[in-house]
């Protein structure tokens, strides 16, 4: 009797780091079943993600794919002769995995739509942000040639109904909304304690997501700064990296409000469930969010959550 075949699925991310989408990504190949699919990833460079792809013993590539979204459109030329020199040898990567199904993680990069278009393999989009929204990001070559390789998956995955109703406006493919799973049950019976009060009844304030103007660093500071005055035991942890230029920006930012020492920048945070387990309410500031995992994070860890909603000022 012969052995039944695993398929074979390769996921394309465009970044290395572990933040929402690729925290996303490594839940779902956990959650593959292992006796019928065998997962294989491409990314672009090293980092987090590649650490925990070898405590898996997933088999991946690191292959400098570049997205076909920015703020600026200055060296989309630059990004899109770089993608289409990149396809031979990814093709043969593929060919050579002997890959049945290709999966990409977001809309950011037009990599595994072109892999399977140019192999004849099914394409599943799963699409994670809105990208101008969000992370003011506009597409290389314009929306419109997004949507042409949007209609040509086999299936598009968003992560909430809000993504699936501005993004696939004028998309036929058919689509599905599943949302981020974010800890599995075991994981979540785990979890660590919450922190008590010390015996001062200071409050810490907790804010955690990559370090960008788009996640609202700057307007918790701001916030907290007020809180601070009238409650001066409180402290805000802000967990997460981000360009030098912004931190540098976020730190002069609390020195300016007076408030350094009241504010704690931690960096990149690996765990975020021992982050919420230190901190008594957690902020979220984002201006918009496809699916607002943290928010989903901070739920499962039992935290009260703050939505700092921010009014943009008429001209």
């Amino acid at each position: 009797m012969s052995e039944k075949k695993l398929i074979n699925v390769l996921y394309v991310t465009h970044y290395s780091s572990l933040y929402g989408a690729n925290r996303s990504l490594l839940a779902l190949i956990d959650g593959l079943n292992k006796n019928k699919f065998k997962p294989f990833v491409i990314l672009p460079k090293e980092g987090q993600l590649e650490e925990e792809l070898k405590k898996r013993n997933i088999t991946y590539y690191i292959f400098p794919i570049k997205t076909w979204m920015a703020s600026t459109r200055i060296k989309a030329p630059l990004r899109l002769i770089m993608n289409l020199l990149s396809l031979p040898i990814l093709i043969w990567r593929v060919n050579s995995w002997k890959i049945d199904l290709v999966h990409t993680n977001s809309s950011v990069t037009p990599i595994g739509a072109w892999i399977a278009f140019l192999s004849g393999l099914p394409h599943i989009w799963h699409i994670r942000e809105f990208g101008w929204e969000d992370y003011q990001l506009k597409y290389d070559l314009g929306r419109g040639q997004f949507e042409y390789w949007l209609n040509k998956a086999d299936h598009v995955i968003t992560v909430s109904e809000a993504i699936q109703k501005k993004v696939l406006k004028r998309i036929s493919t058919p689509s599905s909304i599943i949302y981020n799973g974010v800890i599995s049950q075991e994981e979540a019976n785990n979890l660590p304690q919450n922190r008590s009060h010390g015996i001062d009844g200071d409050t810490i304030f907790g804010i955690i997501g990559v370090l960008r103007p788009s996640k609202g660093q700057e307007q918790a500071i701001k916030a907290f700064s007020t809180v601070n005055r009238n409650f001066p035991k409180t402290k805000l942890w802000i967990a997460g990296s981000g360009s030098e230029e912004y931190e540098h920006y976020l730190h002069n930012l609390t020195i300016e409000l007076n408030i350094s020492e009241q504010v704690n920048f931690l960096g990149y945070v690996d765990d975020p469930f021992k982050f919420y387990s230190k901190i008594d309410i957690a902020l979220v500031c984002s201006k918009n969010e496809g699916m607002g995992r943290v928010t989903a994070e901070a739920m499962v860890a039992g935290k009260p959550i703050i939505v700092l909603i921010v009014q943009e000022q008429a001209n």
